[in-house]
């Protein structure tokens, strides 16, 4: 008999306990990524740099701490507002921990949107296969709602060493 090593629990929002409605059939996401845009290199060891510009929306009131998922090697070196302004957040010993949390300079209330830039970087989330071919091991390469997520708009542009670039830094690709 093999025994998991994955753990996790599961609870309801409070009212949903007071008001004898827990089902499990709740979407108790916190937010719902609306878009997010994704710039990020592969260097030629295989390194991921990634910079992911997230705008998300409050599903509930009160929302302050955003959790996210991360594939465990990346590690993030800043997150800031749309304009540029640091935010706080949260990220454990990759060895510990690799979820962060970004904590927003005010609570939400519902409906309200807000745009977070993330950069982070790390290895071991693509593998090298030689000749100019990368594979990607991990599956969350780019920060993601963490439960019941439900996404709008996806956009990735990759760049890697051989990539051509125009004079201007751009590749030539509609935004």
């Amino acid at each position: 008999m093999s025994q998991s090593s994955e753990r996790g629990a599961s609870f309801h929002l409070s009212d949903e306990y007071k008001n004898g409605t827990a089902s499990g059939a709740q979407k108790n996401s916190l937010v719902h990524i609306e878009h997010q845009s994704l710039d990020s290199t592969i260097e030629k060891n295989a390194s991921l740099i990634g910079k992911a510009t997230t705008t998300f929306v409050a599903q509930m009131n009160g929302v302050r701490v955003v959790p996210f998922d991360l594939f465990g090697t990346l590690r993030v070196q800043k997150v800031t507002t749309e304009s540029g302004e640091p935010l706080n957040f949260i990220q454990e010993d990759k060895k510990d921990d690799p979820d962060f949390f970004v904590i927003l300079p005010k609570a939400l209330a519902q409906g309200e949107k807000f745009t977070i830039v993330t950069s982070y970087s790390g290895k071991d989330a693509i593998v090298n296969e030689r000749n100019g071919n990368y594979y990607p091991v991990a599956r969350e390469l780019v920060p993601q709602q963490r439960q019941h997520v439900t996404w709008g708009v996806f956009r990735l542009r990759p760049d890697s060493p051989h990539s051509e670039r125009n004079e201007d830094g751009s590749d030539g690709q509609p935004d």
